[in-house]
């Protein structure tokens, strides 16, 4: 008997076969990468939107309630000591009562463990998804051993204070503080929709500010004013400011403060912005909500008298729709 000496064909891929579908597979991910990447930021940016429109709610009910906005922050007389921020004042109208009641309002908000319930706490509305950083900053001296209690919850938000300087003059270490500004928020505000004169729809009220740029804390101002805080290591800018700024933003500065070169105006995500401006990580701008509640994306194109008109409550400044 003979045997079939017939050879099955064998089933499967060539070697360039398998090359073609390997390239055409990398063609496909390098094509459809980008496309989802700006899906997943166009997600994170209206969280961010939304963020700021549930805290552009928060101040209306606040205002409604007390008259007049949350002030950016209070001090004493002295002005020298930490002061809760308009942030922290809103709570009781974001449904966070329990962490506004755990704050001991007889005794300074400060690196003590007497406050740490209320100043640890991550406020998820105070972040901003493209951040994508939720570590605790910590708040104590450099050259001292680290304490827990020292750690604040950040934030990826800042009040609006407009044109504001800290300091009456630039004399070295007895300067006086100043602390007023033209926006809504500066030191001990007190202004309500009368006061703001350009228009609720023309006035920003909060902005953007990215970790990659410097440090923000939805709290308070940790301690005097005098304190510094700087921009992170690897930004274009290395510069430093008073730690107000940790709540606040300004679009624009008078002069140098003692610690730090400002530049006399500046725009949104800008690369030559200090530690006390407005910067996001969406790469072309920052989201805003404005005193009327409204929230929008402001381009870092946007012409630098503009921005710093818009930041201002009572400038008299003319500003079409167009202009930003």
């Amino acid at each position: 008997m003979r045997l079939n000496s017939k050879v099955l064909p064998l089933n499967g891929f060539t070697l360039i076969e398998m090359l073609v579908v390997v390239v055409i597979t990398g063609l496909l991910f390098a094509i459809l990468l980008p496309a989802v990447q700006r899906a997943r930021e166009a997600a994170r940016r209206l969280q961010c939107t939304n963020n700021l429109k549930q805290i552009g709610v928060a101040v209306q009910i606040h205002q409604t309630s007390h008259g007049e906005f949350p002030p950016g922050y209070t001090v004493k007389h002295d002005k020298i000591t930490p002061g809760w921020g308009w942030a922290f004042y809103l709570l009781n109208s974001m449904e966070q009562e329990n962490i506004y009641n755990a704050a001991n309002l007889v005794i300074p908000m400060a690196l003590s463990p007497f406050q740490v319930t209320v100043t640890r706490s991550q406020i998820n509305t105070y972040l901003c998804p493209s951040e994508n950083n939720s570590e605790k900053i910590n708040m104590g001296f450099t050259n001292k051993p680290k304490k827990a209690f020292e750690d604040y919850a950040p934030s990826q938000y800042v009040g609006s204070a407009g044109f504001m300087q800290i300091y009456k003059h630039n004399k070295g270490a007895a300067m006086e503080i100043d602390g007023s500004g033209t926006g809504v928020f500066y030191m001990n505000s007190h202004i309500g929709p009368k006061d703001i004169g350009d228009g609720l729809s023309h006035t920003l009220m909060v902005g953007e500010r990215s970790r990659t740029v410097s440090d923000a804390v939805w709290a308070g101002v940790f301690a005097s004013v005098y304190n510094r805080f700087c921009t992170k290591t690897k930004w274009t800018v290395q510069s430093c400011t008073s730690s107000a700024f940790m709540v606040l933003g300004r679009a624009s500065a008078p002069f140098a403060d003692y610690s730090e070169d400002v530049p006399t105006h500046y725009t949104p995500g800008a690369n030559g912005i200090g530690s006390d401006s407005f910067s996001s990580s969406h790469g072309d701008g920052a989201n805003f909500v404005f005193a009327d509640g409204s929230s929008k994306f402001i381009r870092s194109t946007v012409q630098a008298q503009v921005f710093r008109s818009l930041s201002s409550r009572a400038g008299g400044e003319v500003i079409g729709a167009d202009d930003f």
